[in-house]
């Protein structure tokens, strides 16, 4: 039995090949399904997302970037700018429905 989890931020790759990112999104008995996370192939490219099934003798988890959300791989930084407008956003749509319900009880 394999030691991955839906979700995990993985490699996977013969040994001395192409190594490529994905996030485990299938767990089986001998395989995984990965979704790559990145651009793959030197002769051939795949884009992100395309789904490979992989031997889990392939796999090995990925050492997460101190800056990046690992199932997004955008940096920490970024997700929190976007957190914090869609506050200030949310923040402003209560303002505005406090107004109207004030408005319409007159």
């Amino acid at each position: 039995m394999s030691n991955f989890k839906l979700g995990d931020l993985v490699v996977f790759g013969r040994p001395n090949g192409e190594q490529t990112q994905g996030i485990v999104t299938k767990i089986n008995g001998k395989s995984i399904k990965i979704k790559q996370t990145e651009v793959r192939g030197q002769v051939s490219e795949r884009p992100a997302g395309t789904i490979w099934r992989v031997a889990v003798s392939l796999v090995r988890h990925a050492s997460p970037q101190p800056d990046q959300a690992p199932a997004t791989g955008r940096s920490v930084q970024t997700i929190r700018a976007e957190i914090e407008d869609v506050e200030r956003r949310l923040q402003a749509l209560r303002t505005e429905l406090r107004l109207k319900d004030a408005h319409s009880g007159c």
